[in-house]
């Protein structure tokens, strides 16, 4: 076993006991809440199943052999019932009794923006505000018009899963969707219709979709490119991690030519839709102390966000194995800035008040998910990705 594979043996190691540790979050903050249940007995088995998990996989696969059709068979069955569900929770659950206002901003400031008003002003079922960039509410516009936010997490599962039995096998396509599944974490995002999770998701996606069809044939197109690029930016600003350590390398090794077009319709087609929304802003005093910066900021402090979207362009340039180990920079860029704003939170107002008062949003510690999951595919589960 070479050191490398050590290394990331014992990297994956610790990402899979984050992702019980945020679950487990998640599970006892939530079952806590529900009368006649004693949510730590019930947080302890789930993580005693979550470490058990990579062994019985193992041994699973060792003594049932699946035929390619019995697998396939497994994987659509699994992902309707799946579906089915989704929907029960999309239509049935009451979301205005929710303690939750992700799905509210975003339908408040859509609903804004669509009648030429400033959305950063408008006010959810909460009396909370939309953090949501402007790419983001166009992501949005499907769901919203289709007559239900929720909707944005069922269509994003079935774009998800298009995405990764293009790039992977059954078999990792099926692990991957498990691991997801058992999660918590993933569910709270369906309960509550939140767009934080599918936002990285989409991200991943593209990406996905570049290194696929190799990302030199997409660098041929420099203006859609960078179309692309500003779009997905416009969403949340921390999905300029995974952007800026997979494409910065391979920008600074294409011609001028291409550099200046993929600049140029990136700022343009970007400066049209901050326009689209800043034209509604009334004032400057609107501008500077009603704007999603503030309160994306708001977890964690400014200076570590900064500093975590700086790292990545450096890591593109220097790191000679970024296309074998892409994913774990990623989670470790992610983690960076989240983990110490939650321990911040922790030191200033103790445990109970972080977690079950939501002193600080635990959702912040899945978003990592979509990445996450496939480095836990390469070592923890003995299933290696293909690159990026």
């Amino acid at each position: 076993m070479s050191n490398i594979f050590k290394l990331n043996l014992k990297i994956n190691g610790f990402f899979y006991l984050y992702f019980i540790f945020v679950n487990c979050l998640f599970l006892y903050k939530y079952t806590e809440r529900i009368a006649g249940i004693n949510e730590l007995i019930i947080t302890v088995f789930y993580a005693i199943i979550l470490l058990l998990l990579p062994y019985l996989f193992r041994l699973a696969s060792s003594f049932f052999k699946l035929a390619p059709k019995q697998l396939n068979y497994l994987f659509w069955t699994g992902l309707s019932l799946t579906l089915v569900l989704m929907f029960f929770i999309v239509f049935k659950v009451d979301k205005y009794a929710l303690m939750a206002d992700r799905w509210s901003a975003m339908q408040v400031g859509i609903e804004a923006w669509l009648n030429g008003k400033y959305p950063y002003t408008a006010t959810d079922h909460l009396d909370g505000r939309t953090s949501n960039f402007p790419g983001l509410f166009i992501i949005g516009f499907i769901p919203y018009f289709l007559g239900n936010i929720g909707l944005l997490q069922v269509l994003n599962l079935i774009l998800l899963v298009v995405v990764l039995r293009l790039y992977f096998p059954l078999k990792k396509v099926v692990l991957f969707l498990s691991l997801l599944f058992i999660s918590p974490a993933f569910w709270w995002e369906v309960y509550v219709s939140s767009d934080l999770m599918t936002n990285i998701f989409i991200v991943l996606m593209f990406i996905l979709l570049i290194d696929k069809f190799q990302p030199n044939i997409i660098f041929k197109k420099p203006i859609l490119l960078g179309v692309f690029l500003s779009f997905l930016i416009l969403t949340r600003g921390i999905v300029l991690i995974p952007l800026a350590l997979y494409f910065t390398k391979d920008f600074f090794k294409i011609q001028l030519s291409s550099k200046l077009k993929l600049m140029f319709s990136g700022l343009t087609f970007g400066s049209l839709l901050i326009f689209l929304v800043l034209m509604n802003v009334p004032d400057q005093y609107t501008l500077l102390n009603y704007n999603p910066l503030l309160l994306q900021t708001s977890q964690v402090p400014t200076s570590m966000i900064i500093l975590s979207l700086i790292l990545p362009f450096g890591l593109s340039l220097i790191n000679k194995g970024l296309q074998k180990n892409y994913f774990e920079i990623c989670v470790l860029l992610f983690l960076f800035p989240i983990l110490i704003g939650f321990f911040i939170k922790l030191y200033l107002y103790g445990f109970n008040a972080t977690l079950i008062d939501s002193r600080f949003d635990i959702s912040y510690l899945s978003m990592l998910f979509p990445f996450l999951i496939p480095s836990l595919l390469k070592s923890v589960f003995n299933l290696t990705p293909k690159k990026p």
